[in-house]
């Protein structure tokens, strides 16, 4: 049992890796969306890794619908409490605590900007049980064409700087 109440970033990346493996799963996703300057963590879901979506998805199984795996993941996670120095925090604040430091990093593109982003960050273990942290961010950014135009005294738009002609 890790001491100290507040948990390191490396402490926190095992623990989730740890739950992992303890349950089963092999993807823990979390989805985060922002705009505006503002933002946060829409979702936090066990599931499927993408290369297991797409083996399930070629061989005709929804790997979403009614799967009874899913639904065992997910109360596992919303039930898992950790108690550090007297405090107890569930998986599913580790998971944001971890993400939030992620986001805070100097080097994270600004998701929050005016124009919005979004993106996943997905806690995989591949098929060789290698632990890979991915981190998808789509970022908006609004492009503007600008022209001015002058309204003549017969009604015409013209580009501004070209001559007017005089009407007759």
């Amino acid at each position: 049992m890790i001491q100290d109440a507040r948990l390191s970033f490396h402490a926190m990346r095992l623990l989730i890796f740890e739950w992992m493996t303890e349950v089963g799963t092999k993807h823990l996703g979390v989805e985060f969306s922002g705009g505006g300057d503002s933002g946060d963590i829409s979702a936090v879901a066990p599931g499927y890794t993408t290369v297991e979506v797409a083996r399930r998805t070629a061989a005709g199984v929804n790997p979403w619908h009614d799967d009874k795996k899913l639904d065992e993941w997910s109360a596992a996670f919303n039930a898992k409490r950790y108690t550090f120095d007297g405090e107890t925090k569930t998986l599913d604040e580790i998971v944001r605590e971890h993400c939030d430091a992620v986001f805070n990093d100097p080097e994270f593109p600004d998701w929050v900007n005016n124009d919005g982003g979004h993106g996943e960050i997905a806690f995989e273990i591949d098929d060789d049980g290698k632990q890979i942290v991915r981190v998808d961010v789509h970022i908006a950014r609004t492009e503007y064409d600008s022209f001015t135009f002058v309204l003549t005294p017969t009604g015409d738009l013209r580009q501004d700087g070209d001559e007017e002609e005089e009407p007759e």
